[in-house]
């Protein structure tokens, strides 16, 4: 068994009541069977305390209190850890933010966005992203990989690589990115060969404000986990000619820091590119990614303009916000995925289109 994952994920560390948000908020927690028996035969005032804190003695959950998790206390802490330790917790509080991609043989791990301990180590280092591969001690000997998930692997590698290829502008890697995911959903869909590589970028069209209006209004459309999600896309719509204009100051301000949207389009592609392995959806998951970029940039550039600046928390906040809307609601996902297929905004021309906003 292998396990791959980006050099940064060895370095995480919940920040507890350091963080400013919690993952303990707003979240109905669903506790593994396993976890579950052990808090229900727990014996004393802690063990009565939990099951009053359980929906039910099976298939249960933690029952918000005022939206919050009943174990979390007022410093942020988690009351389960202090009183049983770590390894008392459900499976996936042990796990968050850790992702896991498993596939034939080989787990591919990550963090993801929502947290904000998470954001600091994928957006504080301006280097490429490198990964690391290594077997697990104990795990059973590797199965062989199917041919099409290892063509997969092997088209997301190199999808990486040329995403972190600097000599190119990212505006057009992420255009070749696209043009890319054409072509191997063709071969997936029709039995064609696989693209051997990258398609040159043959430009793109016209960049048209409707395009990004209609983007905004599919996310706003979608069910908010924050009740001012949607105001807050509804406003960026509402002065959508401001934004537009001011994207290249924006760029130019940002400076040295635009290697953080590589780092979005990079955190996108290995997470999701591989589970066009289970279904077949590659391009609506790149198309993803590109929606993903573009309006995480329109935030960023009205928080720069509401501000006069924009700060490393900043971008850490604004990914935050973006991936609890979309990356932890399989609802809002799913309704992306289906409806890249159906609006014109997202199409891979409108939205290789719309990317000229970055440089």
């Amino acid at each position: 068994m292998l396990l791959r994952q980006p050099g940064y994920f060895k370095d995480f560390r919940c920040i507890g009541g350091a963080c400013t948000d919690s993952c303990c908020i707003g979240w109905e927690i669903p506790i593994d069977d396993e976890t579950n028996a052990r808090y229900q035969s727990l014996p004393g005032a802690f063990g009565e305390r939990l099951r009053a804190g359980i929906s039910a003695p099976k298939d249960g959950h933690f029952l918000l209190r005022d939206g919050r998790c009943p174990f979390l206390n007022r410093q942020g802490l988690c009351e389960i850890i202090l009183e049983m330790g770590e390894d008392a917790l459900c499976q996936i509080c042990a796990d968050h933010p850790r992702y896991y991609n498993r596939l034939p043989g080989r787990v591919e791990a990550g963090l993801g966005l929502c947290c904000e301990a998470a954001g600091r180590l994928i957006f504080s280092d301006p280097r490429p992203v490198e990964w690391d591969c290594f077997p697990v001690k104990g795990a059973e000997p590797s199965a062989v990989l199917p041919d099409d998930t290892a063509a997969l692997l092997s088209a997301r590698d190199t999808a990486l690589a040329f995403l972190q290829d600097r000599r190119t502008p990212l505006y057009i890697r992420l255009r070749r990115l696209l043009a890319y995911a054409v072509e191997w959903q063709d071969s997936l869909d029709m039995g064609l060969p696989s693209p051997a590589g990258p398609p040159a970028d043959d430009g793109a069209g016209e960049l048209s404000p409707a395009d990004y209006r209609s983007l905004l209004g599919f996310f706003a459309g979608q069910e908010a986990i924050c009740p001012d999600w949607p105001a807050r896309l509804q406003a960026l719509s509402a002065g959508l000619p401001r934004l537009l204009e001011a994207a290249p100051d924006f760029c130019k301000a940002l400076g040295g820091r635009l290697y953080e949207y590589e780092r979005l389009a990079v955190y996108y592609v290995d997470r999701y590119f591989i589970r066009a392995a289970e279904d077949g959806e590659l391009l609506s998951r790149v198309k993803f990614a590109a929606a993903s970029l573009l309006v995480q940039l329109l935030l960023d550039i009205s928080l720069w303009l509401e501000k006069g600046a924009y700060t490393p928390a900043d971008r850490i906040d604004t990914a935050k916000a973006y991936s609890k809307e979309m990356e932890y609601s399989e609802e809002n996902l799913a309704a992306f995925l289906e409806a890249s297929w159906e609006l014109d905004c997202l199409t891979s021309e409108r939205l290789a289109a719309m990317l000229r906003l970055l440089p």
